[in-house]
């Protein structure tokens, strides 16, 4: 550039430098992805969140003692029976008081123990959460509050995990396996020591089995969710129900008929569910299933319709604008999943799966629909609804991203929300 100035020069090389510099660097942002596009990511991720968040409550609301986590309430618990290390409040505590004392002894199936008495004995069929505490404590009560803790940030942590496998089963870069633990009402779950988290983490991981077609690891991953939570029989019936159409060779089902390995997921998960019915049912006269059913359904749309009305009612208040943010939330996942429905790619068990879990949530009575406890529930919806959404499709990415942001918006405001109040 012979007689240019020299600012002339200087422009000139650093536009040159510029230019240079963007291809590296979109070079090493397509690098940082390719090495985060692994289930591992995910699920370090989701635990390193869990984690966070666990601390900062721990700090804040919790003011330094794990077992506030348990939220135990003296119309239960006795103050002066319950072991040290787990505060007593006032009024009816929360259901995490009723998970902690199983995992005291998940094998005593007495209604009072500890020093806390079972609102109802349908609380013994969720067995798995306590159990994995117990296993987690070595059996040392002292320890149990700690591990209640523990055994939820590492099942969100498998939650991720078993995201971003379905999410490379999909065809996905393994980061939106993040959607699945990054529902808001996990939140909950985490800060009361409650059983959803366990439960999603072993129902997803059999899902991602069965499309692996590793039966019997689906099988084990399914035995210990149907332990966990009722509500993940409902996934294993559907697929069973398909299965034998398929051998039957009813409704256009195709492939292999033949009864076999592939059965091991519906049959043993449902084996296992039984079995723990009748053992709880022997040793308590009570079906635990049935007496649970009592309490959770009414008529259809009734709960749903009350509850809307309260909140409705109670606006502008912050719980009751939470609360409908939230249901507007998991309404718009709802309805992308049903416009999606039949396009989506997702396998026919887990689309099934999300039109019985619709047919459910419409029947769960009002006491369900109030609590202001972030939808957590109702998770079994949302986990569907984002398998055929999310994973199913790949032509609506707008959408899909507004959809994520979304959710993350809400996980961050829960997060802020039971880091500040107990």
């Amino acid at each position: 550039m012979p007689g240019a100035s020299p600012a002339a020069k200087a422009a000139t090389v650093l536009g040159s430098t510029e230019q240079g510099a963007r291809p590296r660097l979109a070079e090493e942002e397509r690098a940082l992805l390719r090495r985060c596009d692994a289930p591992w990511f995910s699920a370090i991720v989701a635990g390193a969140a869990a984690l966070a968040v666990v601390l900062a409550r721990l700090s804040v609301a919790a003011r330094g003692n794990i077992g506030s986590f348990v939220i135990a309430g003296n119309t239960y618990a006795n103050p002066r029976l319950v072991p040290r290390g787990v505060p007593v409040g006032a009024g009816n505590g929360y259901d995490g008081q009723f998970y902690y004392r199983m995992a005291l002894d998940p094998l005593d199936f007495a209604r009072r123990a500890f020093g806390i008495r079972l609102d109802t004995l349908s609380r013994l069929e969720r067995i798995g959460y306590p159990a994995l505490s117990w296993l987690a404590a070595a059996g040392h009560a002292a320890a149990v509050p700690a591990a209640l803790v523990a055994v939820n940030v590492l099942a969100l942590a498998l939650l991720g995990l078993a995201g971003g496998l379905l999410a490379h089963q999909s065809g996905r870069h393994a980061a939106w396996g993040l959607v699945l633990p990054g529902y808001w009402g996990y939140q909950w779950t985490l800060a009361r020591d409650l059983t959803e988290i366990v439960a999603a983490a072993f129902l997803v991981l059999g899902l991602v089995a069965i499309r692996a077609e590793r039966w019997w690891l689906a099988a084990g991953a399914l035995s210990v969710g149907v332990l966990t939570k009722e509500t993940v029989v409902i996934a294993v019936a559907v697929f069973g129900i398909l299965r034998l159409a398929e051998i039957l060779g009813l409704g256009g089902a195709g492939g292999r008929r033949g009864f076999g390995a592939k059965d091991a997921p519906w049959v043993v998960s449902g084996v296992v569910f039984v079995t723990w019915q009748a053992v709880v049912a022997s040793s308590t006269g009570k079906l635990p299933l049935l007496d649970a059913s009592g309490h959770n359904l009414g008529i259809p749309f009734q709960g749903l319709v009350s509850a809307l009305g309260h909140y409705l009612g109670e606006l502008p208040a912050t719980a009751a604008a939470l609360w409908c943010g939230e249901l507007a939330l998991l309404g718009l996942l709802s309805i992308a999943a049903a416009s999606t429905w039949r396009a989506s790619t997702a396998e026919r068990h887990e689309r099934f799966a999300w039109l019985a879990f619709v047919v459910l949530i419409v029947c769960l009575a009002s006491g369900i629909w109030r609590g202001a406890v972030g939808f957590r529930s109702l998770d079994d919806i949302y986990l569907f609804g984002c398998i055929i959404f999310f994973f199913g499709t790949r032509s609506m990415h707008r959408a899909a991203n507004v959809l994520a942001g979304l959710v993350s918006i809400a996980w961050l405001v829960v997060a802020v929300e039971l880091v500040l109040f107990r």
